[in-house]
């Protein structure tokens, strides 16, 4: 075996396993965001059932009290009121989270990225959910 015979079978092994390498970093790419989306997904859920345990637990409590939560939002997330019903849409494909009626929803601002937190208040017998 000559010299020059080796250096091709190792440039075509190389060229081979790069080529593999750079296949399996896009697949892994593509199934990184999707586990980033239901990570997202599962993170408003949570909220959701949380606002749904606090708010029937607050109906006791007197006015101006309040509890508070924390979220992490890794895509944009919005909070918004459509015909009565409250919802947190997800970017990018703005899927929609229900959360549960009856709840008032005043933001400082329209969408949420990374952790933040949100208040639950009672006002004169009305549930006010805002950020701070």
């Amino acid at each position: 075996m000559t010299c020059g015979q080796v250096s091709i079978e190792y440039l075509l092994v190389l060229a081979a396993a790069l080529s593999f390498l750079s296949f399996s970093l896009w697949a892994l790419s593509a199934v990184h965001g999707d586990i980033n989306e239901a990570t997202d997904l599962l993170n408003a859920k949570r909220l959701a059932n949380d606002l749904n345990y606090r708010s029937s637990s607050m109906g006791v409590m007197g006015d101006y009290s309040s509890q508070s939560f924390e979220a992490v939002a890794l895509h944009g997330w919005q909070f918004q009121s459509e015909g009565g019903r409250n919802f947190i849409k997800i970017s990018p494909k703005n899927i929609p989270v229900s959360i549960p009626p009856g709840i008032e929803l005043r933001f400082s601002k329209k969408a949420f990225l990374g952790k933040f937190r949100l208040l639950l208040r009672k006002i004169n017998g009305r549930l006010v959910l805002e950020d701070y």
